[in-house]
């Protein structure tokens, strides 16, 4: 195997399944690029705002939750079932901390500007940092000083950002896909969900092999 294994991984930053595929991406390609012969793995960030016409300010994070699915028991009970698969990811999520369901327009800005200006491995820090900021500390993911306070430590330059912001007005491509996570593989092989660590390694094993068949 000699081609890189490109990897979309297709996610909103306040859908708890997004954090935990990702640990089990994470895992997935570390114990992948272990093995002597298989090809380096890329993976591409691609931003979905579920939520598009939210406000600005954002919404109550628990009213939020209530309307959308009914009770506060069924709310509770969503909670728990995300919270366990979260453990069984090897990540925590702490819904007690959350106050505000935000438009995470702006934070996948951030993302793009990162996408632009760091290497993979800080903008795959600062994805980290934005997951974990708001489901493990409840940060407002909707608050220009609160992005900024969590991207001020992976090398995003406040005025730097804001500049972009301002003078370019960019905004990342809409993604079309109706749920996510959503992982594609080399454009070929497509998975939905928070997928278990094996599952993934069958998929980029596929993925490969049908690379490899392609250019006999």
């Amino acid at each position: 195997m000699t081609h890189a294994l490109h990897i979309d991984f297709y996610l909103d930053l306040v859908c708890p399944w997004c954090l935990i595929g990702k640990r089990q991406l994470d895992r997935a390609v570390a114990e992948f690029t272990n093995v002597p012969g298989n090809p380096a793995v890329q993976v591409h960030w691609r931003s979905v705002q579920l939520f598009p016409d939210l406000p600005v300010e954002g919404l109550d994070f628990e009213a939020f939750y209530r309307q959308r699915l009914g009770s506060i028991d069924a709310v509770h009970a969503r909670q728990a079932q995300v919270r366990a698969a979260a453990r069984r990811a090897g990540t925590e999520v702490h819904f007690e901390r959350i106050r505000r369901f935000p438009n995470t327009r702006l934070a996948h800005q951030m993302l793009a500007y990162g996408t632009e200006k760091l290497s993979p491995e800080m903008l795959n820090a600062l994805l980290d940092a934005l997951l974990e900021g708001y489901f493990q500390q409840g940060a407002d993911l909707g608050d220009e000083d609160s992005l900024l306070a969590i991207g001020s430590r992976h090398e995003i330059d406040p005025a730097a950002w804001r500049a972009w912001l301002d003078h370019e007005h960019r905004f990342p491509e809409q993604n079309r896909v109706s749920s996510v996570p959503l992982l594609v593989f080399n454009r070929q092989i497509s998975l939905r969900g928070a997928q278990p660590q094996g599952v993934l390694l069958e998929a980029m094993g596929e993925a490969c092999e049908a690379a490899a068949a392609s250019t006999i």
